[in-house]
């Protein structure tokens, strides 16, 4: 029988009246720590999952450029043009390496290296002396570059 005053909820066993609820309280510190971790997990799981540099490169190549390509490179100033450009290229994934020769004069048969970016070829000789940076389009190309003689305009073509 219950008594008057007697809490219904309190158990007869001694010691157990005045025991801590077992849920925890909110801890604001506590959850900051958490989500703390969180975020540098996932900041941590991202960088690792693109420590490949090349990886956005090749799979953006649209075109090949492999093959003889022949054209005209002129001065924008008009100082003299246009002279003949040949450019041998093999191609691998977003790599291009080859030759270059302009006639007249005594560039021949000089090692490039260059990359393909969407559909820009981006080229230099080893010594930095030539650049070019190429729209391709099907079998043409057209672009700016630089060489000794300075600031040029290069028009080329695949050759069969």
């Amino acid at each position: 029988m219950i008594s008057p005053g007697h809490d219904s909820r309190s158990t007869d066993r001694p010691g157990k009246e005045d025991a801590a609820p077992t849920r925890r309280a909110y801890d604001p510190a506590m959850r900051r720590r958490v989500i703390g971790r969180m975020a540098v997990a996932l900041l941590v799981s991202g960088l690792v999952g693109c420590t490949r540099p090349d990886w956005i490169q090749s799979t953006l190549v649209t075109v090949d450029v492999s093959g003889s390509w022949q054209g005209n490179v002129t001065r924008p100033a008009g100082a003299y043009g246009p002279g003949l450009v040949q450019l041998q290229l093999q191609q691998s994934g977003p790599k291009v390496t080859g030759t270059l020769s302009f006639s007249p004069g005594p560039t021949k048969d000089v090692p490039i290296d260059g990359t393909v970016s969407g559909d820009v070829l981006r080229l230099r000789t080893r010594t930095g002396s030539v650049t070019a940076e190429l729209q391709v389009s099907g079998d043409e190309m057209s672009g700016t570059g630089t060489t000794a003689a300075g600031a040029v305009v290069y028009e080329i073509h695949r050759q069969p």
